[in-house]
């Protein structure tokens, strides 16, 4: 397997924002084919993470590793979710439910319930529901495919840690990192 790719062509076809889409198209440079494979380390290294996520919906070929890398940047954050609500386990039984489905291990109706409870355990937890809807959007993501439930995933995950840019950088490692063991 090669490393994850898209081109120009998919990134429109999928809606990439024109301001987004025109700082890969700089960085790629004039000369780049519409139908050339972009590696995503390249988006990543143009635009970031949240954009290297958002591409996944215009990937040529899907890997299912793109579901465990959002579940490991959901679980990243569970730990804030744990300080300030440590007898609530749903994040943590979503996440286990969601990586227990990629295994053929629980069905899509468990991962939607357990989902559902992480949802219903946000409510009224502004402070730290950023953590938990990360976990809920990646169970969405992992279930149903859902890309922008992916972006959202690593957003709130990024967005509820102490420091964001520490996180974004996490997330960017990781991914690099999933690519590297899959190339």
């Amino acid at each position: 397997m090669s490393e994850l790719h898209t081109t120009l062509r998919c990134l429109r076809d999928h809606g990439l924002y024109y301001d987004r889409y025109a700082v890969v198209r700089e960085a790629l440079g004039p000369d780049w084919g519409n139908e050339t494979p972009i590696p995503l380390s390249r988006i990543l290294a143009s635009n970031g993470i949240f954009d290297t996520v958002w591409a996944f919906r215009a990937l040529i070929d899907e890997p299912g590793w793109t579901r465990k890398y959002i579940l490991d940047c959901a679980e990243r954050v569970l730990p804030i979710w744990q300080k300030h609500h440590p007898n609530n386990g749903h994040p943590r039984r979503a996440i286990e439910t969601a990586r227990a489905f990629l295994r053929g291990q629980a069905s899509k109706v468990e991962v939607v319930s357990a989902a559902s409870a992480v949802y219903k355990a946000t409510l009224g937890y502004a402070d730290t529901a950023a953590a938990a809807r990360a976990v809920y959007t990646a169970a969405c993501y992992v279930t149903f495919g859902y890309e922008d439930s992916a972006v959202t995933a690593i957003e709130d995950a990024s967005y509820v840690s102490p420091d964001a840019a520490t996180e974004r950088e996490w997330q960017a490692s990781r991914f690099l990192e999933y690519c590297m063991a899959n190339a």
